[in-house]
C-alpha cells in the first residue's frame, strides 16, 4: 500500500478566529472524518507532526 503525507493548513489571522461554536463544529467533524478513515484501515498514522520543522510561506497572488 502506497502511503501519502496530507499537509492542512488555515487562512485564520489574529482578526480572523473561529468562534467557540464553529471551532467546536470544525474539530467534531475533523474527528468524524480522521475516525472513519482509522476504522476503515486507510488511516497509516496520525501522529506525525511536521510543526517543529515547518516555517511559514506566502503565496504571490496576482490581480488580472
Amino acid at each position: 500500500m502506497k502511503k501519502f503525507t496530507l499537509i492542512f493548513r488555515t487562512n485564520q489571522t489574529a482578526g480572523n478566529q473561529p468562534s467557540e461554536e464553529q471551532m467546536k463544529f470544525y474539530m467534531d467533524s475533523w474527528m468524524k472524518w480522521i475516525n472513519d478513515l482509522s476504522e476503515k484501515g486507510k488511516l497509516a498514522d496520525v501522529g506525525n507532526s511536521f510543526y517543529k520543522f515547518s516555517q511559514r510561506m506566502s503565496y504571490a497572488t496576482s490581480s488580472k
